[in-house]
């Protein structure tokens, strides 16, 4: 009977063994696909943020946090619209992201967001949702990018258009439409 024990012992050990090798496993391929996950996310220049359902900060990739200046540790955890977002569009946004993800997904939305050194660079995001199984919304990604110099550029455009190279002053293009303003 002992010698029955015994051996039960031995393969209870052996079965232990196997099934912490087989976590260990689990978890260095669960190590491997978060850091290629990191480096897929981190090799783009398009920023990306991850919130989850209330709109809290979860994760966000290389490109955001140079733009903004933010680590990760400062921003998890913080609504989306109140760390990265300038306080005069922060109520927008945060009704943006509060509409069902289906109906904010794919729409292109521009914004100047904040950065820790104040500045307030322009940026065209969207947002998708990630669902559970179930259909459960999980989190939202969202993506954007750098548009401020394309911003400046078109401001640069209106007013050459409506004022003279030399001198500076309105040209009669800005006549023409204040007047037709005014008519209307």
């Amino acid at each position: 009977l002992e010698d029955q024990e015994c051996a039960s012992s031995i393969a209870d050990l052996v079965a232990l063994n196997l099934e912490a090798a087989e976590c260990r496993r689990a978890e260095e391929s669960l190590k491997e696909e978060r850091a290629f996950t990191d480096a897929v996310l981190d090799s783009t220049d398009m920023l990306v943020v991850v919130l989850d359902p209330a709109g809290r900060i979860v994760r966000f990739n290389r490109a955001a946090g140079h733009l903004t200046g933010f680590s990760l540790v400062d921003a998890v955890g913080k609504f989306f619209w109140e760390a990265f977002i300038a306080p005069q569009d922060s109520e927008t946004v945060r009704e943006i992201l509060a509409m069902q993800p289906s109906e904010a997904s794919g729409n292109q939305h521009e914004h100047a967001w904040l950065t820790r050194h104040g500045a307030h660079p322009h940026l065209a995001w969207s947002t998708t949702p990630l669902r559970d199984r179930a259909g459960q919304l999980r989190y939202s990604v969202i993506t954007a990018i750098d548009i401020t110099q394309r911003k400046a550029l078109e401001e640069q455009l209106v007013h050459d258009a409506f004022h003279d190279s030399l001198t500076g002053l309105p040209n009669r293009a800005l006549f023409l439409d204040r007047l037709g303003q005014a008519i209307r």
